[in-house]
């Protein structure tokens, strides 16, 4: 192993465990990370070789035509989607071998996945430490119910003259109180977190539009623990904007239909297809009409995307 040259993009602690792995070994290894804090993360070796700088594909290329690779070694963050589209595409180019560092489900230590504000709560009530509040300021209220939140919680929302006023009034002020307009960037986000000696971080999964990928990355930087709200969702097709859906309306809305569709194959009711097709989809267009008049309804989800 030692005779072959390895350039290994790291982003998680997973990519910084294999970086000093390898360089205890001896194998000549190159590390790219995308900000200088990230360098100075990783172990110092005769045989690693660091660069901090963005790079596109078509640099990607450039790079490993100069370094020559044996390997190229993916174990960017898996919200990094971008990276990785642009390293799988020049090691393509290049015609340098691809391998990509998963992170288990059951390794995912950094954050906790709750369905709603309720179990967030709960969950906090639990432990200790200082809180980040990034999901607004409409849901803030919910934290007073935590003990000792006014020395616990420190909320970021809007930079709005009367979303402070309504902070001040739950009892968020000073220090506890930070109005910024997002979203963020990596380094502006771990500043926080550092600053303020954050143990937990309370996020909604916004997708890129609301720097949540940054919010990740920070976060597994500053050794901060995420409570993402709203993530047990499953995804619509393309009709609907690929808006989040909980999975247990999503599986309501089919019951029925398979049942028809159950009821049809086991009787042999072929002559019955076309009867079986157009009460399943009633019943499955019933369905959806109810969720978009329900209080937590898909045409607020769609416009909230659009937005």
């Amino acid at each position: 192993m030692k005779d072959k040259k390895i350039l290994l993009y790291a982003g998680t602690t997973e990519g910084r465990k294999l970086a000093s792995y390898l360089g205890r070994r001896g194998v000549r290894l190159h590390v790219c990370v995308a900000t200088a804090y990230g360098e100075s993360l990783l172990p110092e070796e005769k045989n690693i070789t660091v660069t901090h700088d963005r790079m596109d594909s078509g640099q990607m290329g450039e790079f490993m035509r100069v370094f020559e690779p044996d390997y190229v070694i993916d174990a960017t963050h898996p919200y990094a989607k971008e990276v990785t589209k642009n390293l799988k595409s020049a090691c393509e180019v290049m015609q340098v071998p691809y391998l990509r560092l998963v992170r288990g489900s059951e390794e995912t230590k950094e954050s906790i996945c709750v369905e709603n504000m309720d179990e967030a709560i709960k969950y906090l009530e639990k432990t200790e430490g200082n809180i980040l509040v990034t999901t607004g300021s409409k849901e803030l209220e919910s934290y007073t119910r935590l003990t000792d939140y006014e020395s616990r919680v420190y909320a970021r929302v809007l930079s709005i003259g009367q979303v402070a006023v309504n902070c001040e009034e739950l009892g968020f002020s000073g220090r506890h109180l930070i109005c910024m307009q997002g979203p963020f960037s990596t380094e502006m986000n771990r500043a926080m977190l550092k600053e303020y000696d954050i143990a937990y971080m309370v996020t909604k999964e916004s997708g890129l539009a609301g720097g949540y990928p940054q919010k990740c990355q920070a976060a597994l930087e500053a050794g901060v623990k995420m409570v993402v709200i709203g993530s047990k969702f499953v995804f619509v097709c393309r009709w609907f904007g690929y808006i989040p859906v909980k999975i247990r309306t999503y599986v309501s809305w089919w019951i029925l239909p398979g049942f028809f569709i159950l009821i049809t194959c086991l009787f042999h009711l072929q002559a019955s297809i076309l009867m079986m097709l157009l009460m399943s989809g009633s019943v499955f267009l019933f369905r959806l009409i109810m969720e978009l008049c329900s209080d937590n309804n898909l045409f607020r989800l769609l416009s909230s995307r659009k937005k």
